[in-house]
């Protein structure tokens, strides 16, 4: 009778608490809430008059309001998610067994319900097998350009742990279905199409594929293979790409990028427990080496390569196409189109050797979203140009108009008053000239003596010129000067008077953190003068 009474007790404080911290988050200035994951209310209380509250339209954005701006509203919600989470697997997405959650589009493709296409009957094979074909033709009209074709297909959680997709969904599958991504594995086999399954590397993996909190593959799994399509393109196009070299794998309590994106938004009480893993990074810097220069089509999976590439090297020329159709350029800039016919793609393809198309399995039955036809169609018109990156023949911080072109990458221009810009550790410039062809190459920058306090190690300088490392020099104290490659050392690596010149700095600082001023950009030298050798 006791124990009766402690869980009635239980019950009622859990489902009347959030409604009294509410009215006393009313009376006073005490906030009783947390914020929820994943939303954003931006509802404004509505002005009352009579003709909206005749029409019935005060009282429905009145109440909008309301439940927007009252105080425990995340205190209800996540106790709420809570109790179906923990009491009764139930929440946003489908929750499997050991608490392993689904996104539900994953289980009807790998058991082929709800819509999902079964590649045992005729039609859909059809379907398929016009796809890999004009696979083939967009690879036929690509190398006519020299340039090159990728496919790769993302993993399923539902078919690397189909022992945890609830009985209720195998119940209503046929066991003689044939799901997507077999078919086409069989299909693109037979052509010299350059591909990647990715489930095809279950039994291969040293860590969790996926882990219960994500419908997203796991850090450890989605660094390997940035890794690994980086190395194949490298082979595919005959260039020497630098890659993402795997160090250390670090293990934390605490989730790493997306391995627990659907349980954030779950919004329940308590952190994931379990071990989540990821890889150290670092990149290489080989003597000589070509820029990436890659279109990603996709989604959150092909995301995943592009921040990879762009988070070792961001000066790289990686162009992102989502399913959604926008598309994001080597920049970051986006641009959201009503369909793939409304964006020149010769910017695009002027820009790039490798056409990477990713899919994840549920997606692999809607064929690309309509790009692969559109770029058919285009590259019957295409006519190449050279890159169309902005390029000046010298910078100068004594001439204003040279900054404003922005023929680079990495440098702080703001605040110098035209007598040196600051530089990051790792900076980009493009030049195109004539007199760099015969007279050398110039770089006049200054070594900050705040790089050297309390640290006797050189601050080294790197110089590339279409990727071929030219210069390197160590500094162990403040300097001011010119740096010089000579028109020997430059020749026979310009293409058509054009230099992408990259500067690495072993070192850089923060004023801020030093205690210097309130500066809290991240600084490595300064740059004055860059262009023909003077």
């Amino acid at each position: 009778m006791k124990l009766k009474k402690m869980v009635i007790v239980l019950f009622l404080t859990v489902l009347y608490l959030p409604f009294v911290l509410g009215l006393v988050s009313k009376a006073g200035a005490w906030a009783c809430d947390v914020p929820l994951k994943g939303f954003t209310d931006s509802t404004e209380k509505p002005a009352f008059s009579a003709g909206s509250f005749l029409k019935g339209e005060f009282q429905k954005n009145f109440t909008k309001w309301y439940e927007a701006s009252f105080k425990p509203r995340g205190v209800i919600t996540k106790t709420y998610a809570t109790i179906r989470y923990h009491c009764f697997n139930l929440g946003n997405r489908t929750i499997g067994n050991n608490k392993d959650i689904f996104d539900q589009g994953y289980i009807d493709t790998e058991l082929c319900i709800n819509g999902a296409a079964d590649y045992s009957k005729e039609e859909h094979q059809k379907e398929m097998q016009d796809y890999v074909k004009k696979l083939q033709i967009l690879q036929e009209k690509l190398q006519r350009f020299d340039k090159h074709l990728y496919v790769y297909i993302a993993p399923s959680k539902a078919n690397f742990y189909p022992e945890n997709i609830p009985k209720k969904y195998k119940a209503i599958s046929d066991e003689d279905a044939i799901t997507s991504v077999p078919y086409f594995s069989q299909l693109i086999a037979e052509t010299n199409i350059p591909h990647l399954i990715c489930r095809d590397r279950k039994d291969a993996l040293q860590y969790p594929a996926f882990y219960t909190t994500g419908i997203h593959w796991s850090r450890t799994f989605e660094q390997e293979t940035s890794a690994r399509i980086i190395r194949e393109l490298s082979e595919i196009t005959g260039k020497n790409y630098r890659n993402i070299l795997l160090g250390e794998v670090h293990q934390s309590s605490k989730p790493y990028g997306r391995d627990s994106d659907v349980y954030d938004l779950l919004n329940v009480w308590g952190e994931p427990q379990g071990t989540y893993y990821e890889y150290t990074v670092n990149g290489e810097h080989p003597e000589e080496y070509e820029k990436i220069k890659i279109l990603v089509h996709g989604d959150s999976f092909g995301q995943g390569i592009v921040g990879d590439i762009r988070g070792l090297y961001p000066y790289e020329m990686v162009w992102y196409a989502n399913r959604a159709q926008y598309i994001t350029d080597e920049k970051g800039k986006t641009t959201k189109l009503g369909s793939w016919e409304d964006f020149d793609f010769s910017i695009c393809l002027d820009n790039i050797d490798v056409v990477v198309l990713e899919a994840t399995e549920p997606t692999l039955q809607n064929y690309a979203y309509g790009l692969v036809d559109c770029l058919i169609d285009f590259l019957d018109t295409y006519e190449p140009q050279k890159s169309s990156r902005n390029y000046v023949e010298n910078l100068n911080c004594a001439s204003k108009e040279a900054w404003e072109i922005n023929p680079f990458n990495g440098v702080w221009t703001k605040g110098e008053k035209h007598k040196f810009v600051w530089a990051k550790d790792y900076t980009e410039i493009r030049l195109k000239s004539e007199m760099i062809k015969m007279s050398g190459l110039e770089l006049q920058i200054g070594i900050s003596p705040h790089l050297f306090e309390g640290d006797g190690t050189p601050d080294t300088v790197e110089v590339f010129v279409n990727g071929k490392r030219l210069l390197q020099k160590d500094f162990y104290e403040a300097w001011s000067g010119s740096l010089f490659i000579t028109a020997e050392e430059l020749s026979g690596i310009g293409d058509e008077d054009r230099y992408d010149i990259e500067i690495y700095c072993s070192k850089s600082f923060i004023p801020k953190e030093k205690g210097i001023n309130d500066d809290s950009r991240d600084l490595a030298i300064q740059l004055m003068y860059a262009g023909r050798a003077r």
